[in-house]
């Protein structure tokens, strides 16, 4: 058996503490909000999950599928300005959705 230090707890430092292998028990859930969705210029036609998609188009993707199309679209600030001043997907028009 281990013998108390001075401050109460064992000669190894153990106050029952480092026994639970989760130190937080009840983690907060996950966020589940939906992934934040970015407009973004698409730069040529594609398909995008089964949608044909036109160069110009305006289209609305998470990060992941802004990673995954990188090259197909620009989701820079300008290019989408550009992209919505012709017509497609602008301010008026809803932009497409993956």
């Amino acid at each position: 058996m281990t013998e108390p230090n001075k401050d109460g707890q064992g000669a190894g430092g153990e106050n029952g503490a480092g026994n639970n292998p989760n130190p937080n028990p009840n983690p907060k859930p996950a966020d589940s909000k939906p992934p934040k969705k970015t407009k973004a210029r698409a730069l040529v036609d594609f398909d995008l999950g089964g949608k044909p998609v036109k160069a110009n188009d305006v289209l609305l993707l998470s990060e992941r599928e802004l990673k995954a199309y990188a090259g197909n679209v620009d989701p820079s600030p300008e290019a989408v300005k550009y992209a919505e001043s012709l017509g497609k997907g602008g301010e008026d028009e809803e932009a497409l959705e993956a």
